[in-house]
């Protein structure tokens, strides 16, 4: 019934003033609203169980007392009042206008009115502390504890910590989403390589992130993330190099050019991508880091090119943020007469040529366990999310095959990591690439890709909670799952 009040109103409001654009607009109003509103109990007050409020029991008596939920910013309630009068003027003697202080002490008042001829008093609280604060005992507690004896040495008090044990139950806890014709069909729709990464590491994180699209909770944090570390330091280095595609980089000094004018370009971007002019604090720390990586990266590329010019090799950019997507065709798990298309789609950082070597290239400022982007066998990268690197670069290559930029080129996929510039560009590692068994390496990727999608289009097969807990540490949905 509130809910529906609440509902009523915001609907009056948004037929005289269409102001609310989008859901999350609605969403935000919806919740300020809850928050001042209150859901009264209704009761028989002869009888049976009773609610109160504190204020309920300003003339009543009790032989066993039990008051929830005694912490600090509930009894008694915060600071904030719905007020725009500062506080200082509110304590001028001349306004002599009540403050939260005259309100504490009207509350102190109720509550030790309350405990005053109770036999039985448990007062109960939440000591399990988080980033917000809660889990502190109300004040009133700690007062009691330390003066309420010496004036009543009869008084005693116990101290208990009540723990409540989870019980997990692989039964009880685990969720399957069965496949139907309007899941497939929007599954349908393509896949990027993080996607597939998302469906090998947990079948029901692909559905939560890539069917469905549940996001994030917004959280609102004034630092700058690493995800926008690397857009800053992606978005850089195509401003660099993007007057060069299509051409030969062999002189030096191209690279001291980027060298003269990296701060600005840095101060730019890093500007234009998080609206903040002047960082400081951590964000600063953030800009020096971004700028050091710059700075290295640069120093290496020149060296680099030095190299391949004295190797007569000499690099070209073929392209840069390549958006590449192609269809892939697999037969229908329900129907062997039928076949699927889908979509692939991906961004690949940079696409470059060291003489005869094309190069497909992923920038990445995290750390690279090199060991994660050699593998024997194809099995490993649908077994293992360790190694979603690995396929990451598989899946560009299969890309890049299917672009018209190919033209049956030597390729070589790799990283180049900020953190380990000094390794250099970390290549991918299979005996079939070291053999330049090129037409059978991209058949066993065209097959590793159809296995993944072969699988998704699988009805029997619902979207379940992965067995490896180590896949749950930094995923977004783990307090859905409940894992």
């Amino acid at each position: 019934f509130l809910f529906n009040i609440i509902f009523n109103k915001i609907n009056l409001l948004t037929s005289e003033y269409n102001v609310i654009k989008t859901l999350k607009t609605y969403r935000s109003i919806f919740k300020q609203i809850i928050n001042f509103s209150s859901l009264p109990f209704y009761g028989e007050p002869l009888k049976g169980f009773q609610l109160m409020g504190v204020l309920e029991t300003r003339t009543l008596d009790f032989k066993n007392l039990i008051m929830l939920s005694v912490n600090e910013g509930v009894i008694p309630a915060g600071k904030s009042q719905n007020t725009f009068i500062p506080f200082d003027i509110k304590m001028q003697s001349e306004f002599n206008l009540p403050t939260y202080k005259d309100k504490e002490a009207v509350f102190a008042y109720h509550f030790y009115r309350l405990l005053q001829r109770a036999e039985n008093i448990y007062l109960v609280y939440n000591s399990t502390s988080d980033k917000m604060g809660e889990g502190e005992k109300s004040r009133f507690i700690t007062q009691i504890a330390s003066e309420l004896q010496k004036y009543n040495p009869s008084i005693e008090i116990n101290h208990s910590m009540l723990s409540i044990p989870i019980v997990e139950s692989a039964a009880d806890s685990a969720i399957e989403i069965e496949k139907n014709p309007i899941i497939l069909e929007k599954a349908a729709k393509g896949f990027s390589a993080s996607g597939l990464n998302n469906y090998i590491s947990c079948p029901l994180k692909f559905y939560f992130n890539d069917i469905v699209r549940i996001q994030e909770i917004e959280d609102i944090d004034e630092n700058v993330d690493a995800a926008m570390l690397g857009t800053i330091l992606h978005e850089v280095l195509e401003n660099f190099y993007k007057p060069y595609i299509g051409q030969q980089i062999v002189d030096e000094k191209i690279i001291e050019i980027f060298q003269k004018s990296a701060e600005n370009e840095l101060e730019k971007s890093f500007f234009q991508n998080t609206k903040i002019k002047n960082p400081s604090g951590k964000n600063l720390l953030i800009y020096k880091v971004a700028k050091k990586y710059l700075e290295n990266f640069l120093k290496i590329e020149k060296e680099n090119i030095k190299k391949y010019n004295q190797e007569k090799t000499p690099l070209s950019i073929v392209d840069l943020e390549k958006d590449s997507s192609c269809f892939i065709e697999i037969t229908d798990p329900a129907d062997s007469t039928k076949l699927i298309k889908i979509k692939l789609k991906g961004i690949i950082d940079r696409i470059d040529s060291i003489g005869d070597t094309l190069r497909i290239i992923d920038y990445k400022t995290g750390s690279v366990d090199e060991k994660k982007l050699k593998f024997a066998d194809f099995e490993t990268l649908l077994a293992d999310s360790a190694f979603s690197k690995a396929f990451q670069l598989l899946f560009y290559y299969y890309l890049f095959t299917k672009s018209d930029l190919y033209r049956n080129q030597n390729i070589e996929c790799g990283i180049i990591g900020f953190k380990s510039l000094g390794k250099g560009f970390q290549k991918l590692n299979h005996d079939l690439l070291s053999e330049s068994k090129t037409e059978e390496f991209f058949q066993k990727t065209e097959e590793t890709i159809k296995e993944i999608l072969s699988s998704i289009f699988n009805s029997n097969l619902p979207f379940q909670q992965t067995p490896e807990a180590k896949n749950c540490e930094y995923c977004n949905f783990v307090d859905i799952c409940n894992k």
